[in-house]
């Protein structure tokens, strides 16, 4: 018989088990770790028209004069993810400037391609897109240099 040993589900019994078996060590490094601040996006470093998207294959994406390398994102398959990357990206602007924060903006992103489909991402019925993650989205929005964020508070 097996019992899951985590949180709210742990039978009362194995509880003063469970604290004899951190050791000093363990307590110590437990109490080191933080909460990673959320991030809000400056606002002048995202334009909000006239935003020109250019392909440059798998490698890079172009936004504007801006590429972006994406290069070291392994999980990019064909130039129709980058290209619905570089849509992804246009959405998660939308939503910063609607002041959301980044992990926020990135996530309503993943959800409105979940629920409409690759359509949300464009006002036209395009053939040319394929489904990318918030994780390509994250990784890609990383990689933009021009990007400018600061900690919530």
């Amino acid at each position: 018989m097996a019992y899951i040993l985590s949180g709210a589900e742990t039978p009362r019994r194995f509880r003063p088990v469970l604290r004899t078996c951190f050791t000093a060590r363990a307590r110590a490094s437990l109490a080191r770790v933080e909460r990673i601040p959320a991030r809000r996006v400056l606002s002048d470093n995202l334009p909000l028209k006239g935003i020109k998207l250019k392909v440059l294959g798998l490698e890079a994406l172009s936004l504007n004069r801006e590429k972006i390398d994406l290069s070291a994102i392994e999980q990019l398959v064909c130039p129709d993810q980058v290209r619905t990357l570089g849509l992804a990206l246009l959405k998660v602007r939308e939503k910063l400037y609607a002041g959301k924060l980044l992990y926020e903006a990135v996530l309503e992103v993943e959800d409105e391609i979940k629920s409409r489909g690759l359509l949300g991402l464009s006002e036209e019925a395009r053939g040319d897109l394929a489904f990318v993650r918030r994780f390509e989205v994250a990784a890609a929005l990383n990689r933009l240099r021009t990007l400018k964020a600061r900690p919530e508070r």
